[in-house]
């Protein structure tokens, strides 16, 4: 099955990585032999997705792979669904992800930590690919989790700095505070839905009093707030540049900070007949948008404007689900292909 190759390969890559790189000294692997390795997950991932997507678009497919969790009469199954809007999110995460890793053989050349890198950044990779792909809320979330965790790696990189640490921790408090709430808001769906199948199709069939259903979104809005770093809970993101470059540009445009926008379109279901919430993440993505333009203003560290820019690019896309979701995620993807070349850029103009 095309769809376990496309996240399968960047884990066992990531698995072999890590394995490679602490016996690394016994085996006297070269730094070229860790960046062969490290590509093989991303360029085998990006290949198996583009098959998929040119085979599967236009469809709704649920595929379940094997039950998880049966507790009681609580069932999760491992298993992914492609419609449209996967599988246009996979393949793009895929495609600037590969980008990303080939880049990074260059700008990670001669770095002590090449091969630890490779491995944060295929698990990183594989994480959001499990993100957009899941079948259903429960496993979207050990994809959520996932990405989170990969980010305090990579952005507390360099581990011997104290700052690169307390930015690395910043980030990873921050998104717990959102992710409490977006945790509340699926422990509250379960109740509300009780009998239905714990999938999208099971629960798109759903109906929520509109209290239950306003209380869940918010719930969830709190989530995409902490992850796509809009107000209060954005001054994580700025704090992130302690990484390397081409971190900054995985968690900027292709990964971690687009998740809450793809997480508000999923939920389709639960905020299309919610007025309340959703104008008020418009409005707080407006706000966001202009907030962050004004700061980017006096920002001097070239990779903390990029940075205040993403802030700002996101509140556009917020902004925009309250009229069109397809608006916002044509956003969401062109804004991954210049904010990448953007951060790739001013990774170049830094080592020069």
């Amino acid at each position: 099955m095309l769809v376990n190759i496309v996240i399968l390969a960047p884990i066992i890559g990531s698995l072999f990585l890590g394995i490679l790189y602490l016996a690394r000294k016994g085996l006297g692997l070269s730094q070229g032999f860790f960046a062969f390795l490290g590509m093989i997950g991303p360029v085998v991932s990006f290949i198996a997705m583009a098959v998929l997507f040119t085979q599967s678009y236009g469809s709704s497919i649920n595929l379940e792979l094997f039950s998880w969790l049966d507790i009681a009469g609580f069932s999760i199954n491992v298993g992914f669904y492609l419609d449209s809007l996967s599988l246009v999110m996979a393949l793009f995460v895929a495609f600037l992800g590969m980008l990303i890793h080939l880049y990074s053989i260059g700008y990670m050349d001669g770095d002590e930590g090449f091969g630890k890198f490779f491995c944060y950044m295929n698990l990183f990779l594989a994480s959001m690919l499990i993100l957009v792909l899941a079948n259903n809320p429960i496993l979207m979330f050990v994809g959520w989790e996932g990405v989170g965790v990969c980010s305090y790696l990579l952005i507390a990189f360099y581990f011997s700095d104290k700052d690169n640490v307390k930015a690395g921790n910043k980030a990873f408090i921050l998104n717990r505070i959102g992710d409490f709430g977006f945790l509340i808001g699926l422990i509250a769906l379960y109740l509300a839905s009780s009998g239905v199948k714990f999938d999208y199709i099971g629960l798109n069939e759903i109906t929520l009093s509109p209290n239950v259903a306003i209380f869940i979104a918010f719930c969830f809005i709190a989530g995409a707030l902490a992850k796509s770093a809009q107000i209060p809970l954005y001054t994580w993101l700025p704090d992130a540049m302690a990484g390397p470059t081409p971190i900054s540009a995985l968690i900027h445009a292709a990964t971690m900070v687009t998740a809450g926008v793809y997480m508000v379109v999923r939920f389709d279901f639960l905020f299309a007949g919610l007025s309340l919430p959703v104008e008020v993440l418009a409005g707080i993505g407006a706000a966001g948008a202009l907030f962050a333009g004004i700061i980017a203003t006096k920002a001097t560290d070239i990779k903390k404007i990029l940075a205040y820019s993403t802030m700002s690019q996101l509140g556009y896309m917020f902004a925009a689900l309250s009229y069109s979701s397809g608006a916002a995620m044509y956003h969401l993807f062109t804004h991954g292909f210049f904010k990448a070349l953007l951060f790739l850029s001013a990774g170049a103009i830094i080592i020069a």
